[in-house]
């Protein structure tokens, strides 16, 4: 609502005209016009009558997939009126008071493909988490497999369970990566085993040609043994002479 208002609705602390123009253009839903303003309204202090700009322009720059900018505002406002020692999940209720996205803001951090990206997707995604605000099923599935690809298998699994927990089905691809990269680690092969079970009971298998899932399969229960897992290993087995049977 502070943002429709427009310039004449902002307190003193947005009286120059960079400020007034940045909250013309995301009252205008003009990302090119406030992405111009950003840096010059990032070096204002972080006030009540800033966040709702802020906000408004980290959920259109998150829509348009600039995550660059997104994520570089989300820093700034988190850090606001709390203070760099502030918690930061009430920073982040008083920015979702405003009309913060979060479940956007993560889908368009999933999206992105630079690792910095990846690490921010990971804290948005934990502060949801402690906040209990369900993800998107898209999000999570984008979020599983860049963890997965990238060894982040902790973040990966963690959200896989989130969303079984949450109701939620991750795609036969989340799952597929997730058993995949880390068949060979014993550290991780009961994980991956419990994921495989689950893909089993709702009737997912693998996305692998036949020789590639034989080999990860192999790997898996070879990981399994070596963690004194020999009952799943074999478990395993079975599984893969169900697929092919």
């Amino acid at each position: 609502a502070e943002v429709r208002a427009g310039p004449a609705a902002v307190g003193q602390s947005l009286a120059s005209a960079g400020a007034r123009r940045f909250v013309r253009a995301v009252r205008d839903a003009n990302l090119v016009a406030a992405a111009a303003e950003l840096r010059g309204f990032l070096r204002l202090p972080v006030s009540h009558d800033s966040l709702a700009p802020l906000v408004g322009f980290i959920n259109l720059s998150s829509r348009h997939r600039e995550m660059v900018d997104a994520w570089e505002a989300f820093g700034h406002a988190r850090g606001g009126e709390g203070g760099e020692g502030a918690p930061a999940v009430p920073r982040t209720l008083a920015l979702m008071a405003r009309g913060l996205d979060l479940s956007l803001l993560l889908e368009g951090l999933c999206e992105s493909s630079t690792a910095e990206h990846l690490a921010a997707a990971t804290e948005v995604w934990g502060e949801m988490r402690r906040l209990h605000i369900p993800a998107a099923a898209d999000a999570l599935d984008a979020l599983v497999l860049r963890c997965a690809e990238s060894a982040a298998h902790e973040t990966a699994f963690s959200a896989y369970l989130w969303a079984l927990d949450a109701s939620v089905r991750p795609s036969c691809a989340a799952g597929t990566a997730l058993v995949r990269t880390s068949a060979a680690s014993a550290e991780w092969a009961a994980s991956a085993y419990a994921v495989l079970v689950s893909m089993r009971e709702a009737g997912q298998g693998l996305m692998l040609e036949l020789p590639r899932r034989r080999a990860v399969l192999q790997a898996l229960a070879a990981s399994l043994v070596r963690a004194n897992e020999a009952g799943f290993a074999r478990n395993v087995e079975a599984i893969g002479q169900d697929w092919e049977g």
